[in-house]
């Protein structure tokens, strides 16, 4: 996972903070992005978030949209938590809520939500769900990757489909590039089946 294609969003040291992981934070200047709402650095917090904003945060916004299945309880890269026994699990599910939750403006603020869509609709890593899609379609995800773990999630607005959430969670001992390449095909035939609902 690339630590600058993600924002921060939640309380730190007292202060509410929103910024972009990997460029200058930058204190909020009275919007109303609440507190709770670090929840979706689920989808679009790289390595750091948790640390910015804490575990708790992301707990209770995860609870705030109904994703009840994920468990957060370390940051992706911290080894001694993991050595501890301390897991992480994500669902599809969850992360589509989560997606649901930020379309319908209903994760954190109307603004923070719009935010958080522009910044994932501005993924630079693109190999996985929208390597699948016909051009010119609007993609806004989050993809992340480990040794044998690939996952994207997003909202998909293509050109002759209505939008529509995709989410692809994987595990298998498939490469890097065949795990991209099985979330392109999972999105292509998601998005021929939308389409094929477009034109019934």
């Amino acid at each position: 996972m690339d630590s600058g294609d993600g924002i921060l969003i939640g309380k730190v040291d007292g202060q509410r903070w929103f910024g972009s992981l990997g460029t200058e934070e930058r204190r909020d200047r009275g919007s109303d992005i609440p507190g709770g709402c670090g929840g979706v650095t689920v989808l679009t917090a790289g390595v750091d978030g948790l640390a910015h904003i804490g575990v708790e945060a992301v707990i209770e916004t995860l609870a705030h949209v109904g994703a009840t299945k994920s468990v957060v309880s370390r940051g992706i890269e911290d080894a001694p938590a993991r050595a501890a026994g301390l897991d992480n699990l994500v669902t599809a599910a969850d992360l589509g809520l989560t997606l649901q939750a930020l379309a319908a403006e209903r994760a954190a603020s109307p603004p923070a939500c719009r935010e958080i869509l522009s910044i994932l609709g501005a993924q630079q890593i693109n190999d996985a769900m929208p390597a699948g899609l016909p051009a010119g379609t609007r993609v806004q995800h989050k993809s992340g990757w480990v040794d044998g773990v690939s996952h994207d999630a997003g909202i998909i607005d293509g050109p002759d489909a209505d939008p529509f959430i995709f989410v692809m969670c994987t595990t298998s001992d498939l490469g890097e590039r065949s795990g991209f390449e099985l979330i392109a095909a999972g999105a292509a035939a998601a998005y021929a089946d939308r389409r094929a609902l477009n034109s019934a």
